[in-house]
Order: structure tokens, then sequence, then C-alpha cells
């Protein structure tokens, strides 16, 4: 199937495929292996990439990573409150997952998910750094 025919609304489709994709990510992905959430995050990454008006890419690049955005911005709030939080072996593994998750997405979209990686950038370096001087201590 050619990817651009998973993008425009289909005759007898409520709405394009992608959005579907979309619109359930958290059913579809809930029983995945995190190997397996990262493929599957590619795989919607190769069909959001050959979106070609900018403005819908990005926008489904926000719905695409909604989910890591979340668990991500909780693992920064309870850090920013407590820096031992990323002391958790279980949150330095949800961290390594969703970069994984952007690692992977970001090779299928490419450019246009530099506003993805602006995103999370200074939380990313400033997580490195703490980790980075647990890890010395």
């Amino acid at each position: 199937m050619n990817p651009l025919q998973l993008l425009p609304q289909q005759v007898a489709e409520v709405m394009p495929f992608i959005e579907e994709i979309l619109s359930g990510i958290n059913a579809i992905i809930c029983d995945l292996q995190p190997h397996q959430v990262h493929t599957f995050y590619e795989a919607v990454g190769y069909m959001i990439q050959a979106q070609a008006d900018v403005q819908v890419q990005e926008r489904l690049i926000e719905k695409l990573m909604s989910l890591p955005n979340q668990v991500w911005d909780r693992i920064i709030n309870n850090a920013t409150h407590s820096v031992d939080t990323l002391k958790d072996p279980e949150c330095v593994k949800q961290l390594g997952n969703i970069l994984k998750t952007n690692v992977r997405s970001c090779q299928a979209i490419g450019h246009p998910f530099v506003t993805q990686l602006g995103r999370i950038y200074l939380d990313m370096l400033n997580v490195y750094q703490v980790l980075s001087e647990n890890i010395s201590s």
C-alpha cells in the first residue's frame, strides 16, 4: 500500500487512517513491549513523513508524541521537586524508553521532527547531567 493513501480520508472513512491511528494510540500500544512500541512509532513516523502539508505534519507529530510527552513532563516535573526521582531505576527506564521512541520517530520523520526535539532538548540536557552525576558518585 502506498503510504500516501494512509493520509487523506478515503471513501467511507469517518477520518483519515493516520488520524484514526493517532486517536487510538493508547489502546494500540498498551499491550506492546517497549521495542514494539518503538517500532510502531517509527512506522507511524513514516506515514507522517509522507504528509506534504507542513502544518498538518506538525499537528500529526504533536499528536504522535502526546503520550511520551505527558510521561516526560510528569517525570521532569517530579524531578524539579526532587532530583532523587531520577535515581529511581523505573524512572530511568521510562526516560530511556521515551528517548528511544523519540529517536525512532525522528529517524522516520526527519527534519520536521525538530519541533519535538526542541521541546525536550533542555530537559534532556539537564537529565543527562543529573544522571551523569549519579553515575559518577
